[in-house]
């Protein structure tokens, strides 16, 4: 998209932009890597006359018809021409990289109650969810507990008490 800024010529794409192009032209290189290629599709769409409405429009289009789901194909002023309508999957484009696995990590939490009491420690100062306060828990280790190893070190929790297991399912935490 070229747009006036500062006395010179420049393209403008949004993330609106961006879904369009890549419907249009079906654009199979996901995001962000397909960034530039998009980039320049728009960029050899635009004319010299009236730039900034040319990117507005595409904007708009993307905001209003060519939305990330659900594309209101059937009133877009550019169906005809859009490569990825026409095999028949606009909704799958703009392609995306795969998100990495999250990391999942095991362990046993600890209640103490007295009454209506709950016993709290304070989590470390830093990493997730640093100084503040939570359940009692063992380390927590990037390999799963199986339930024998969990149950055996239920009663060794953190404080000189009688330990049982309560309601205890495995749970993964993030």
């Amino acid at each position: 998209m070229a747009a006036i800024a500062f006395d010179r010529p420049t393209n403008v794409v949004d993330g609106n932009v961006e879904r369009v192009m890549s419907r249009l032209f079906a654009v199979e290189a996901p995001l962000p890597t397909a960034k530039p290629e998009l980039k320049t599709l728009a960029a050899g769409l635009v004319t010299d006359h009236r730039p900034g409405d040319w990117a507005q429009a595409l904007m708009d289009l993307g905001a209003t018809l060519c939305k990330p789901k659900s594309p209101a194909c059937q009133v877009c002023p550019l169906a005809a021409a859009c490569r990825a309508r026409a095999v028949g999957a606009p909704d799958t484009y703009p392609r995306k990289t795969p998100k990495a696995a999250r990391p999942h990590r095991f362990g046993v939490a600890y209640v103490i109650t007295q009454g209506d009491l709950v016993g709290l420690v304070r989590r470390p100062p830093k990493g997730l969810l640093g100084g503040m306060l939570a359940l009692p828990t063992t380390a927590w280790r990037d390999r799963g507990f199986n339930p024998a190893e969990a149950q055996a070190l239920a009663p060794r929790g953190p404080a000189g008490a009688r330990w049982a297991r309560w309601n205890m399912s495995l749970r993964t935490l993030p």
